[in-house]
């Protein structure tokens, strides 16, 4: 990602989203420029002086960033039919790599990995894969098409540093990007972490559920809701990992089971096994969540 001004201790990137709260809500100002019903962000996310800067300008911390990856998902997640396509995507749009970092001692804190891509505005003119979003985004840069909209293949917040509000910022500072750049929507495919916990649910029946206060009941999925996003869509395979079933016993540490659906510790659905051929293959669903920049 191209690199973003710093901002220790002030308020959001240009163009970037404030947060709603589950407390004391207090309606905006129209003197505000927020959307009407988004909320300051919460005042501990001001404290910790952070900066963005992207691959481009530091590309010493791709490194960095894939060891974080590393320990942020399942061991299995490593392994997605997007696993050979990371080399092309920092190597082909690494100003679209954005890190958050702390400003004064420079450490990894999140980071946000994002693609500029050319779309009709419509949820079925999205791509149904991220194998796709790739593709598309090389193919309009060779075809010289302008991106119409910026794509988040994810927002990762280093495992160390979680439950500082920095998945806030980090979302922030990709708005950010897409504000700068003059894109009016940011799209990201999300994965509902506590989707994990119930993968024999349909997704579409998942992200419907509400609590008491009509937001989501899946905290990623209610972080987004609480910055403005909306909900535009479903895809039922926007990752799929396939492998022997002794790569599933080495990835999850289950020995090879007999042919049948089967849940697996992190999973957003059961991992299918066929064990004729020897082989599971699993198809993880997200959503699809809009934020309208401009």
């Amino acid at each position: 990602m191209a690199a973003l001004a710093t901002r220790e201790q002030q308020s959001a990137p240009p163009g970037a989203l404030t947060a709603k709260h589950d407390r004391a809500p207090r309606r905006a100002r129209t003197s505000e420029a927020r959307p009407a019903g988004i909320e300051p962000t919460p005042s501990h996310l001001n404290r910790r002086p952070y900066i963005f800067h992207s691959v481009a300008v530091r590309p010493d911390q791709q490194a960095v960033v894939e060891r974080v990856d590393a320990t942020a998902y399942p061991t299995f997640m490593r392994h997605t039919d997007l696993a050979p396509w990371w080399p092309v995507i920092y190597g082909t749009f690494p100003e679209y790599q954005l890190i958050l970092a702390d400003a004064e001692t420079g450490q990894h804190l999140a980071h946000g990995n994002l693609l500029p891509f050319a779309w009709d505005g419509t949820p079925e003119g999205l791509p149904h894969t991220a194998v796709e979003m790739v593709r598309r985004a090389l193919r309009d840069r060779r075809r010289g098409i302008a991106p119409t909209v910026l794509g988040a293949l994810q927002a990762v917040v280093d495992p160390a540093q979680q439950r500082g509000g920095l998945s806030v910022r980090m979302l922030q500072g990709m708005a950010g990007l897409a504000a700068a750049l003059r894109l009016p929507d940011l799209v990201a495919p999300i994965r509902p972490t506590e989707k994990a916990l119930d993968p024999l649910s349909d997704l579409a029946e998942y992200v419907a559920r509400a609590r008491w206060d009509g937001l989501p009941v899946d905290p990623w999925q209610r972080v987004h809701a609480r910055l403005g996003a909306l909900p535009i869509g479903i895809e039922d395979a926007w990752l799929t990992v396939t492998g022997t079933l002794d790569d599933w016993a080495t990835w999850t540490g289950i020995e090879a089971p007999p042919t049948g659906p089967y849940v697996v510790p992190g999973a957003l659905a059961q991992v299918q096994v066929d064990a004729s051929l020897g082989v599971g293959r699993y198809a993880e669903p997200h959503l699809w969540m809009r934020y309208h920049i401009a």
